[in-house]
């Protein structure tokens, strides 16, 4: 695909459309057997029918290089951390996306700073400002473990977080997300009830573990 750029910044995107990266995502997306979607703490939209999977549809590469100079910067600054396990699903599937011809020039992550692929979900309407001008922790709500930007292995805790994008919205100038659509979908058609899922390249460097954002595991 040509890549498209915003005007005036140093970012670059561009549709996913060759069938190896796109199986890649959708692997990242595998809900495993025994697993329940439309349930759990954080959900805030009801979803119209029950469902079990989640489909891409269709998938973006944004380059950000002005962030990922500081991203690079940042993860060269974290001292060397004991490795993290992830669930071997979601490893394998994150591995097997950098191996894919979209992928290919990337920088390589960075092991000792536990770089991991991780999965985002967010609403429609914050996507605009997250693609084009990036995550921000310090506009972020609360959470359980405080303000900050949550990232997860597991698609079935991300669903909690998503948010419906019912219909096209490019013919309609005035509507929150036409920028949004004008951009994502001048050439793809839009399906209808989409959902959006970022994946991000996360340094970890050394992390805490709890389950109540309190207690950490292992320590005081």
């Amino acid at each position: 695909a040509t890549p498209s750029s915003e005007p005036g910044t140093s970012i670059n995107f561009y549709a996913v459309t060759d069938r190896e990266t796109l199986s890649a995502v959708q692997a990242l997306l595998a809900v495993p057997p025994g697993v329940r979607l439309g349930v759990g703490r954080d959900y805030t939209e009801q979803r119209a029918v029950p469902y079990d999977y989640l489909e891409v549809a269709h998938a973006w590469r944004v380059i950000n290089r002005e962030k990922q100079a500081r991203f690079d910067s940042f993860r060269q600054g974290l001292t060397a951390a004991p490795p993290v396990a992830l669930r071997e699903a979601h490893a394998a599937a994150a591995a097997a996306l950098r191996r894919t011809q979209c992928m290919r020039g990337s920088v390589e992550p960075r092991a000792e700073a536990n770089e991991a692929l991780l999965l985002h979900g967010t609403k429609p309407h914050h996507l605009h400002s997250i693609l084009f001008e990036g995550l921000d922790p310090q506009i972020s709500s609360d959470g359980l473990f405080g303000r900050g930007t949550y990232f997860a292995e597991d698609a079935a805790k991300v669903d909690q977080y998503l948010g419906v994008d019912l219909r096209d919205r490019k013919g309609e100038p005035a509507h929150a997300l036409h920028r949004l659509h004008h951009k994502l979908y001048t050439n793809l058609p839009h399906k209808g009830h989409v959902y959006y899922v970022l994946v991000c390249s996360v340094a970890l460097g050394d992390p805490s573990r709890t389950r109540d954002g309190r207690t950490e595991l292992g320590g005081g």
